[in-house]
Parts: C-alpha cells; sequence; structure tokens
C-alpha cells in the first residue's frame, strides 16, 4: 500500500495551541499508570529507569503463605509488563518471612542491583541481590550465589548507588557505636568488601558531637571524587528531634572541612528530614524532604550553594515549602536543562488514611511555577483512597516517572505513573493518506479532527488517530499528548489525484487554466462535478464531458469529481484570471 505523506504550505491554514504541562501520559499503561496488581496488600519502596526507557520497579507482594515476597518488576516504555523480563515481568524471591527489595541500582552494563530485608526471628536482615537484564540471577556476583548477607548489626539502609566501574555503595545507620550511627558501606563489583574504604569497606561517619544519632538518606557523587550526603541528626544531645544534615565527604569518607567550615551543615530550627538529594548543572545543591508545623510536616525543597551556606536568594531564605494541610514529604527531585525544579512527594491533607501523589514545579529561583496545571503542582489520585510517592525520575526532556503505590478495592498495589513535564509542543503534526482515510502521524495522543472549511469545527465521533471523512473538503487534527496540545496543517481531502478506488486515475491540462480544462481518465466517465475547496458543490451534471468551461469560475483552487462505473477520482485544478 503506497503512502502519501504531505508537509503543506501557507497555503492552508495553521492552528497551535499549548497548554499546561503536568498531565499523564495517555500513551503510558493505563491512561498513565502502569500496575503490578496481585491481591493483598502490596507496597512500593523503589523506581528507576533503564537506559532504553523500560522501567523499574520494587518492592514487597503479598504471597498468601509467608506475608510478602520481595518483587522487582519491569514495564516497557509504553507501560505494559515486560515479558523479557523474569516471568511475566517479574522477578520474585523469598527467603524467610515478609521479604521486601528497598533500593534499586542499575550498572553500567545494564545488570540490576537490588537491596532488599527479611524477617527472622523478629530481626529484619539485610541483603544485596543482582540480576541480568533478564531478570535471571547473575551468579557470578558474590562467588556463584547471586546473593550478598549484610552485616551491620542493628542497621538500616536507605539509599543505596552504583559508582564509576560498577561499585556498590549504600549507607544509613545503625551499628550499636556512640559516637555516630550513620555509615556508608563500600563493595567491590563482586561483592568483595573495598579494602581500600573505610575499615574493610565499612566507613561510620563523625559529622556532629559524639551521641547525636544520625542517619544517612541519599549519596551522590560529586566529579570531584568527593561524595555529598544528607539525612538527619538529633537536634542535641539531649534530644530526639532531627533536623536536616547535609554533608561533603572526601572520597575516603572522611568530612570536607572546606564545606561550611565543619564538613556538615544542620539546618533548621524546626524539625525537618532530608530524603532526596540533587546536584543542578551550576553545582548548587537541592535538597528534599520535609518540615514541621503545628500541624504536622510540610512539603521542603532547600537549596544550598557548593560551599555548603544555605542560598537565600531562592524561594523563602533558601526553602520552599508547600503546605500538605496534615504530613507531606518530597521524595524525589529533578532540574532540567533550563534549571526549573521538579519536586515529588505525597500529601495527606487530614490526619487519617487518605494520601496522594503530588509532583509541583518551580522557576529557577524557587518561585512557583503557575504555567504548570495552573497552581504549580499536580495531584494525582488514581483509587478513591490513597496513593503515596516513593521516587521520581526522568525520561528525555519531558517525560517524569514518578513510583508508588496505590490502595484501591481491598487491595494496595505497585504503580509507576508517567506525566508529560514540559510542553515543547507534538512531535509529529504531521498528516498522511492511506486508503482513502487521513492518519495523525503522531503516536500515543488523543486525537479531535476538525472540519477547517467549517470554521474548524470538531467532527463528531472523529477523536481517532485514523479519520475517514464524510465529504470532500479540508481537515486537521488537534492533538494533545499528556497536556500539550497542537494543531495539524489543514489538509485537502481527497489528496489531489488519489482516487477511492486505487485503480482510477485522472488527469487534467492546463492547470492552472483560464477557460477550457481538459479532462482525461484511464475510465469511461459517466459525469464530473466541481466542487469548492471546503467540498461545496460548484457546478455538477455535466455527463461524459472531457473539456469543461471554466472561464465563469472565480480565480482559485477547486476540486473535480470524476465519476465512473467503478468509483470517483479527485484532482485539484487553479483558475486565474482569464
Amino acid at each position: 500500500m503506497k503512502s502519501f505523506l504531505f508537509i503543506l504550505s501557507t497555503l492552508f491554514f495553521n492552528i497551535a495551541l499549548f497548554a499546561q504541562s503536568g498531565l499523564p501520559d495517555m500513551g503510558f499503561g493505563e491512561s498513565g499508570y502502569a500496575y503490578l496488581k496481585v491481591q493483598g496488600y502490596d507496597e512500593c519502596f523503589s523506581v528507576a529507569v533503564q537506559q532504553d526507557n523500560k522501567v523499574l520497579i520494587a518492592g514487597r507482594i503479598n504471597n498468601g503463605v509467608l506475608g510478602s515476597d520481595a518483587v522487582l518488576a519491569r514495564f516497557t516504555s509504553d507501560g505494559k509488563p515486560d515479558s523479557a523480563f523474569g516471568t511475566n515481568g517479574q522477578v520474585r524471591y523469598n527467603n524467610d518471612n515478609d521479604d521486601s527489595f528497598r533500593h534499586i541500582g542499575i550498572q553500567s552494563d545494564g545488570k540490576i542491583v537490588v537491596l532488599g530485608g527479611y524477617v527472622s526471628q523478629s530481626a529484619f536482615l539485610w541483603f544485596i541481590r543482582r540480576y541480568h537484564v533478564n531478570g535471571s540471577l547473575d551468579t557470578s556476583f558474590n562467588q556463584g550465589s547471586g546473593h550478598y548477607q549484610l552485616q551491620v548489626p542493628d542497621a538500616n539502609y536507605r539509599v543505596l548507588r552504583i559508582l564509576p566501574g560498577n561499585k556498590i555503595l549504600i549507607g544509613g545507620e545503625g551499628g550499636r557505636r556512640a559516637d555516630s550511627s550513620a555509615f556508608l558501606l563500600r563493595l567491590l563489583p563482586n561483592a568483595t568488601p573495598d579494602a581500600t574504604f573505610g575499615n574493610a569497606g565499612l566507613k561510620y561517619v563523625p559529622m556532629s558531637e559524639k551521641g547525636r544519632r544520625k542517619s544517612i538518606h541519599d549519596v551522590q557523587l560529586l566529579p570531584s571524587g568527593k561524595m555529598l550526603v544528607v539525612g538527619d541528626i538529633n537536634q542535641s544531645l539531649t534530644s530526639g528531634i532531627e533536623v536536616l544534615m547535609l554533608a561533603q565527604l572526601h572520597a575516603s569518607g572522611e568530612p570536607d572541612s572546606s564545606f561550611n567550615a565543619k564538613g556538615f551543615h544542620a539546618f533548621h530550627s524546626l524539625p525537618s528530614n532530608a530524603y532526596r538529594l540533587l546536584l543542578q548543572a551550576d553545582g548548587k545543591i537541592l535538597v528534599g524532604g520535609r518540615v514541621a508545623t503545628a500541624n504536622g510536616y510540610d512539603l521542603m525543597v532547600s537549596r544550598f550553594n557548593n560551599n555548603g551556606t544555605l542560598d537565600t536568594l531562592f524561594a523563602d531564605s533558601g526553602t520552599f515549602t508547600y503546605p500538605s494541610g496534615y504530613s507531606g514529604a518530597v521524595n524525589g527531585l529533578h532540574s532540567d536543562a533550563t534549571g526549573h525544579i521538579y519536586y515529588a512527594g505525597n500529601i495527606q491533607q487530614i490526619n487519617g488514611w487518605n494520601s496522594y501523589m503530588a509532583v509541583g514545579k518551580l522557576l529557577p529561583d524557587g518561585s512557583r511555577d503557575n504555567g504548570f496545571r495552573d497552581t504549580s503542582i499536580a495531584i494525582y489520585s488514581p483509587s478513591a483512597l490513597t496513593t503515596k510517592t516513593i521516587g521520581m525520575y526522568a525520561i528525555g526532556n519531558n517525560r517524569l516517572i514518578i513510583g508508588g503505590h496505590v490502595f484501591e478495592n481491598s487491595d494496595m498495589d505497585l504503580v509507576a505513573l508517567q506525566i508529560i513535564s514540559t510542553c515543547t509542543g507534538i512531535n509529529n503534526k504531521q498528516v498522511s493518506y492511506q486508503s482513502g482515510r487521513l492518519i495523525s502521524e503522531q503516536d500515543r495522543a488523543s486525537y479531535q479532527w476538525l472540519d477547517c472549511g467549517n470554521g474548524y469545527s470538531p467532527v463528531s465521533g472523529a477523536t481517532s488517530k485514523e479519520f475517514l471523512p464524510p465529504t470532500i473538503g479540508s481537515y486537521c487534527v488537534v492533538i494533545n499528548q499528556g497536556g500539550c496540545i497542537d494543531t495539524s496543517l489543514c489538509i485537502s481531502y481527497p489528496a489531489t489525484g488519489i482516487a477511492e478506488a486505487s485503480n482510477l486515475r485522472v488527469s487534467v491540462y492546463p492547470n492552472p487554466v483560464t477557460n477550457w480544462l481538459q479532462v482525461s481518465a484511464n475510465f469511461p466517465v459517466q459525469h464530473v462535478t466541481i466542487l469548492t475547496m471546503e467540498g461545496r458543490t460548484y457546478e455538477k451534471s455535466m455527463s461524459h464531458t472531457k473539456s469543461i468551461d471554466v472561464s465563469a469560475l472565480q480565480p482559485g483552487v477547486y476540486y473535480l469529481q470524476v465519476k465512473g462505473n467503478d468509483g470517483i477520482a479527485y484532482i485539484r485544478f487553479c483558475k486565474v484570471s482569464n
């Protein structure tokens, strides 16, 4: 089948509309949501995106016997379960009771590292496992087992990062130590502890006075080889109240004294927690988390200069907060090439069960970007009850993936939501003509066809990618992709010289014409009809004629409809002044 693609000139009118970004990507999963649905109470703890834009989510699912299995699931780039991964797109693991995968890391070779744990004799024990790209266990990891059991006592592991050379860095708190509870553990790619780091790969990080409990929630490697870490410390030696902590460490794990004098920065007189860390292109440091209020916790984004001092030019003296109503926290950060900032988190508006996924957008100076869903923040609730956000990743230049879980119909399901983050216009507004139909060349969108010759009015029911016009005329399509809206050029239907029956051919000459138009066809002609560009009949019932007097026509572009026993052919001609 031959396809005719038209790139039209200014002969046709073009409408262009741009709407707010922030809507779910309707071409991903189920109206923007990809679910892992298993009967029972399931929970998502981590999300990651591969280089091929496939999406990984990790957590736990009900196994109906011993509580839960750890699960790692992968979706294709359009939100469908990836049949090339594990079994039906899933990898499950059960060691004892209440197993779960808590964090995901992706190596440069595509192998997938997961950090998880399980309950054994009332203790929560932690492990690392590594999988091939297809979801099979990588037995080259830890001497053939594919599994490494972590040994730090009473630990809570909160972050996993893959370093250059595929070394593995994890951090958290624990260890039954009085001087510091925050630690980092570094492993070689084969799961052997890295002897060049700390004590046999384990480094307790002294970031404040002895006795103040500390925890690491996120780590970012700097181009210099140094590390940024964020987390919490107790407000004082005697206080159990936590406040945000930001530190810069040497590659050895020791505090960098050039960073804010002490190598750490305790921030906020109010209780606060830091969960996410992001280094912007200009070297400034974004920290996401929560800050205490009289009613609970609000979402928080703070920005620091590269020397550890608070960037007081950002938002309100260095910190942006969004009121949650009762309880909220930022669990994901992204900064685009223009310096705009996206934050993802949870909003629980009242003291109770219901909470919602939320994504907000800030201008580079930390003020709200009200072009993002009118209010600078989008609330997502695919169910009537509760959702939770656990992380966010960027895909390309204009999409974001948010991981979490949703409670609906007495079940808690893992979910990945894809949204359009930036409305930069529709990539492909071209329209093709195939087998008598007009076809939008833009995939993964919603459509509305318009009648250009009738005041650009919507054609009732014409909301598909393909469109069979009801009459001869000129049409365009409005394309909506996740809230980004644009319109194609108007295209004449049918296309010049293309017949409804593929074996019918017609030509005219001269073209342009002043007086007499000669018609030639490869079939017996019954009659011809002159139509305006809008499809309206100008003159008809010219039976069996091959020479037509068009001298009375006003200058312009017209269609000639040529009818035979086997079908109808159309051709366009131009009438010029006598």
